[in-house]
C-alpha cells in the first residue's frame, strides 16, 4: 500500500489512493480493513506482463541479423582515422575515445585546423584526455603509468560528454591500450 522504494531508498509517502479511507480511520484509532481486502499490489503483476511483452518485441526476430549488424559497424584504424582531419578528405573530423571512433565535425569551431583542440582531429585522444594534455606526444598512446583516478576522471568527463554530444561512426580496430 505505499509506494515502491524510490532512489534515495526510503519508501514513498503517499498510500495508494484505494486504500486511503481506510488508513485515515486506522489513524483515528479504528482498525478497519479495506472493503476490498485487496494488497494493493494488483497492478504488479499486469505490469511485469507489460514490460514481458515489449522485451519480447523488441527481441530481432533473427539473431543472426545482430551479429550482421555489428559487423558493418565502421572500423577505423589509427592509420585511416589520420585522414579525418577538417583539411583532410571529405572535411569530416573524427576522433577516437576508449576504442569508439566520434564525428566531432559539429564542433568545428574548436576542431579545425588553426582551432584550439585541432590537434585532437584524426587521432585516438585517450590518453591526452585522461591526463588533461592538449600535447600531441600524447596521442595514440596506451594508457601505462595513468593513474586510476586519471581513468576514473577520463570515464566521468570526457566520456559523458563525447556521448552526450557526439555521435559515435565507428570503432577503432587497433586501439594503443
Amino acid at each position: 500500500w505505499l509506494k515502491p522504494l524510490g532512489p534515495s531508498g526510503r519508501r514513498g509517502c503517499r498510500p495508494a489512493l484505494a486504500h486511503l479511507p481506510a488508513l485515515r480511520a486506522r489513524a483515528r484509532g479504528r482498525m478497519e480493513k479495506p472493503a476490498d481486502k485487496q494488497s494493493g499490489m494488483g497492478w504488479l503483476p499486469a505490469a511485469a506482463a507489460c514490460i514481458a511483452a515489449l522485451c519480447w518485441a523488441s527481441l530481432p526476430s533473427n539473431v543472426g541479423e545482430t551479429d550482421i549488424r555489428a559487423n558493418q559497424t565502421p572500423a577505423y584504424s589509427l592509420e585511416d582515422l589520420r585522414r579525418y582531419t577538417s583539411d583532410k578528405g571529405d572535411g569530416s573530423i573524427l576522433i577516437a575515445v576508449w576504442g569508439r571512433v566520434f564525428n566531432v565535425t559539429s564542433g568545428s569551431e574548436f576542431y579545425s585546423t588553426g582551432e584550439g583542440y585541432s590537434v585532437f582531429a584524426g587521432h585516438d585522444c585517450t590518453r591526452a584526455f585522461a591526463i588533461a594534455s592538449t600535447k600531441k606526444k600524447w596521442l595514440n598512446k596506451g594508457l601505462d603509468g595513468v593513474s586510476e583516478a586519471k581513468i576514473r576522471h577520463l570515464n566521468d568527463t570526457y566520456w559523458g560528454t563525447y556521448i552526450e554530444k557526439y555521435t559515435i561512426v565507428g570503432r577503432l580496430t587497433d586501439p594503443p591500450y
